[in-house]
């Protein structure tokens, strides 16, 4: 639950930079009720399989959606070894208090650091969600349900990283000209193996790419299980490298 609510609140907060649109203050009233029920459907975002899941009438494959959005969304990088099926807890969890999940299938840790062809899925998924919001015909009753001007991005393990990788670039997207950007940001269990000792975002943007995270530019992360797999003090060195990400990090114990 505290994931669900800095997600909200990151995606909530007022914000503007000067190379981004300011922020939308059309904001979906929080949802205080009953968890709704927790609808998924598998499409395809340009040849890549996503699992989007969302709130809906009733739980299963393909239900309608809940008439009372729009809601906003996050797009989910699965970790490596990981399919879009894998993550109905954390996914259901959220969609239940009113946050669309779009989970992608996962990313070996050694293309976690290929930050273009992440961010054309990134595009990709976005474009679907705009198309998601225009019609009924990919989820019943999804038609003007979908809040296109508040969405993150999110991930586990190597799919953190990716997450990590595409924030702060949405400008470089011709997209941006009328998509907001993300504007929130969690990782959990965040994998850097495959990126290089001090990489950062200006190691591996392409060489015309400007660092630009839209405001308010915080990120969530948490890491560290009780075997250890994923140890802040492993992962802390990248995200703490730059200055233009305000971060908050939870080691969790047990």
């Amino acid at each position: 639950m505290l994931v669900i609510a800095i997600l909200l609140l990151s995606i909530g907060s007022i914000g503007v930079s000067s190379a981004h649109p300011q922020e939308s203050q059309n904001f979906k009233t929080q949802h205080t009720g009953v968890d709704f029920p927790v609808g998924y459907a598998d499409l395809e975002a340009e040849g890549y399989s996503v699992r989007i899941v969302y709130p809906a009438m009733q739980d299963g494959e393909d239900q309608p959606m809940a008439g009372n959005g729009p809601f906003p969304y996050t797009v989910f990088f699965a970790d490596e070894g990981e399919n879009n099926d894998d993550y109905g807890i954390i996914s259901g969890e959220i969609a239940e208090r009113g946050t669309i999940v779009v989970i992608t299938n996962d990313f070996d840790s050694d293309d976690t650091a290929n930050v273009a062809q992440s961010f054309k899925l990134l595009e990709s998924i976005v474009e679907l969600m705009n198309q998601t919001n225009s019609t009924n015909n990919l989820i019943a009753s999804s038609f003007g349900n979908v809040d296109l001007d508040h969405w993150g991005v999110s991930g586990h393990g190597s799919g953190a990283a990716v997450a990590y990788s595409v924030f702060p670039f949405w400008p470089e997207s011709e997209l941006s000209d009328d998509i907001q950007p993300p504007r929130s940001l969690f990782g959990l269990g965040i994998d850097f193996s495959g990126w290089a000792t001090g990489d950062g975002w200006h190691n591996i943007k392409p060489s015309d790419w400007n660092i630009d995270p839209a405001s308010p530019a915080t990120g969530l992360f948490m890491t560290g299980t009780v075997d250890e797999i994923a140890r802040g003090q492993d992962n802390l060195p990248v995200i703490s490298a730059t200055e233009q990400l305000g971060w908050h990090w939870m080691h969790v114990l047990g």
